[in-house]
């Protein structure tokens, strides 16, 4: 954990790892000052216990320098005993007052100070993510949140701590010099019983728990899977076995709540009983080794510091047991911050604007998965299963090599599953090859500044993601109505044929499309996607299956539209419509991980037999769509 605090500790920057010292060094300052008022309380409890000797105990005068505990025993002795008492009560109240207003503001400036940083680290890292070109890690916003809040709270609570054992350790020695061997044994009891609770039953109390909730989940697990076949379960008659299984899994929770349960109270009677011997030791020995007059002083004395000891000792318990619970999950999260903090942090020198053509040459692209387990683990568990698992390396490309020119209408075909995808993945520098360059005019894609290379492009994906806004705010994602060009607004509505949907709309272009765009077809979501990326109206323009739940008529008048309008636009598609690929300047032909033909819809035809397989199996599938289900255009059925 200490390796994982100090690789996240140095996201922050040095500057702020001083400052955080800094805050340490005064929070300890603080917190010792808490000895003087406790010093003070000794001279009083003599005073109390023996009005006649209103001077400095012997071993307090030692620690002094002589002029000043000759100066405070004279000052003590010309005064009556009610005068010091008071004054010795006010000015312990006072300082106490004192040491907790300032220890509340040096609290307070400090948690302000690691909330600021934690802000800051968050939209450092969350730029990062925005500027990635790795995507490879389970919910990175959410481990990014986590893990800020986590660093934050444990060095908060590291400070707290640290400051605190420190105290812990004077008083320690305050309480073996003030009472030798008294003190020694309380201390070394103390300590023995909170090694023994913390370092061999509190692990172990965790170790239960943890399997306990393991157990119980994958028997869960189980259970729930088998009651999706609940139709085979009762035309069977096996209700039974399943009741009886549900019967078993109940009893394995409760067996291990109750183990659970048994050592955690085991623990909590053992504590107070240890610790009230430890005091009770102290004191025996004290009765054998302290003169009687001494002994109504040394058990005032001694009751308070081993009362403020224990004090401290359980502070200090709560708050590790705290930092090693949110060191774990910290752990889970290091990887995916130090990642996108890297990322925040690079930059390219190297800017471009595609003239001539994108290469991709002898491009290699594997990437690593493995079963996915539905089992309702906590994110720690699930890391831990994942690890056990074994994981399988697959490979999609291996020497794929090809040539787009700008300006050209592209086509990519392929059976499902083949990688058409990965290839805009790649182009876009989402993913990256684990061989082989992505070349942009000649330059690597890997040397160029990615933010403004993702500027020229924009990506259709088959579902558009749309936001619980209006199809205005879904089209220009994000502008302010004065910012929006609504000249080249009306051309994209247009050209994706996007008019007759907003007419059929209650609110017209004004109308919220629900969550996720529930209240619009897959057809208008995609329409919507076509008219969001012309919009941008960038060079390069990418769609991926862009326009597979729009009719084949109406899909084919917007293809025709946009490349009519397109100027210079390099476009590349990937789909199985027929119609759109005729219209393609060169068409790629994708199979066993390369590239096997290349050229025109006619070239291809008379050529290519995989290319002619390809047109066949579209064909069928087509025509199979038709006979079960008419072609269907706009959906009336909208908000």
């Amino acid at each position: 954990m200490f390796y994982v605090l100090k690789e996240t500790t140095a996201l922050l920057g040095k500057r702020t790892v001083l400052h955080l010292f800094a805050f340490f060094i005064i929070s300890t300052a603080v917190k010792l000052f808490q000895i003087i008022p406790l010093a003070m309380m000794m001279p009083l409890l003599r005073v109390i216990a023996n009005p006649e000797k209103k001077g400095l105990p012997g071993k307090m005068s030692k620690i002094l320098p002589e002029n000043v505990a000759q100066q405070i025993n004279t000052l003590l002795n010309q005064h009556d005993v009610q005068t010091i008492v008071v004054f010795l009560l006010v000015a312990v109240i006072i300082l106490m007052v004192i040491q907790s207003i300032v220890d509340y503001y040096v609290k307070n400036a400090l948690s302000t100070f690691i909330n600021d940083k934690k802000i800051k680290l968050s939209n450092t890292l969350f730029q990062g993510y925005l500027q990635s070109t790795q995507f490879n890690y389970k919910d990175p916003i959410g481990k990014i949140k986590l893990g800020c809040t986590n660093l934050s709270f444990i060095l908060e609570t590291l400070i707290e701590v640290l400051g605190k054992l420190l105290l812990m350790l004077v008083l320690c020695f305050v309480v073996i010099y003030a009472f030798s061997l008294p003190g020694i044994v309380f201390i070394v009891t103390i300590g023995v019983v909170t090694l023994i609770t913390n370092v061999l039953l509190l692990p172990k109390l965790q170790e239960i728990k943890h399997r306990s909730r393991v157990e119980i989940n994958q028997a869960n697990r189980k259970l729930k899977d088998s009651m999706l076949a609940i139709k085979e379960i009762k035309t069977m008659s096996r209700e039974r076995h399943f009741f009886q299984r549900y019967k078993n899994n109940e009893l394995i929770s409760e067996r291990q709540k109750k183990a659970h349960k048994k050592i955690k109270l085991g623990i909590k009677v053992l504590i107070p009983i240890a610790r009230f011997g430890s005091i009770l030791a102290g004191i025996i020995v004290a009765l054998y080794s302290l003169p009687i007059e001494k002994l109504s002083l040394f058990l005032l004395a001694f009751l308070i510091l081993s009362a403020k000891l224990m004090n401290i000792l359980d502070g200090l318990i709560i708050s590790s047991r705290e930092i090693n619970e949110k060191g774990q999950t910290l752990s889970l999260c290091y990887k995916t911050m130090l990642h996108y903090g890297k990322e925040a942090l690079t930059t390219s020198s190297q800017k471009t604007i595609l003239k001539n053509n994108i290469e991709l040459r002898d491009i290699s692209f594997e990437y690593n998965s493995y079963d996915d387990d539905d089992c309702e683990f906590t994110e720690l568990e699930e890391e831990e299963e994942e690890k056990e698992k074994e994981i399988r390396t697959t490979s999609v490309f291996k020497g794929l090599n090809l040539k787009i020119k700008k300006g050209q209408y592209v086509g990519i075909v392929g059976k499902n599953g083949i990688g058409k995808s990965t290839i805009l993945d790649l182009l876009v520098g989402l993913v990256q090859p684990s061989h082989g360059s992505i070349l942009i005019d000649g330059i690597p894609l890997a040397e160029i500044d990615q933010k403004l290379w993702r500027k020229q492009i924009n990506y259709v994906i088959q579902s558009p993601h749309m936001v619980s806004e209006s199809v205005l705010y879904n089209i220009t994602l994000g502008l302010d109505k004065e910012e929006i060009d609504h000249q080249k607004l009306d051309t994209v509505i247009r050209l994706t044929h996007l008019n007759q949907v907003v007419e059929q709309l209650p609110n017209g272009i004004d109308s919220v499309l629900g969550v996720r765009g529930t209240k619009i077809s897959g057809g208008q979501t995609q329409r919507i996607g076509l008219a969001r990326a012309l919009y941008q109206d960038s060079p390069i323009l990418l769609l991926d299956e862009a326009t597979r739940a729009i009719d084949a008529v109406t899909e084919s008048e917007i293809m025709s539209d946009i490349i009519a309008s397109r100027n210079e636009k390099t476009i590349i598609i990937v789909t199985h419509r027929i119609d759109t690929l005729k219209q393609c300047d060169n068409i790629f032909v994708i199979d066993d991980k390369k590239l096997r033909a290349e050229g025109d819809y006619t070239e291809l035809s008379k050529t290519c037999k995989l290319f002619r397989q390809f047109i066949d199996a579209s064909q069928n599938f087509a025509s199979s769509a038709e006979t079960k289900t008419p072609a269907i255009g706009i959906s009336p059925s909208v908000i």
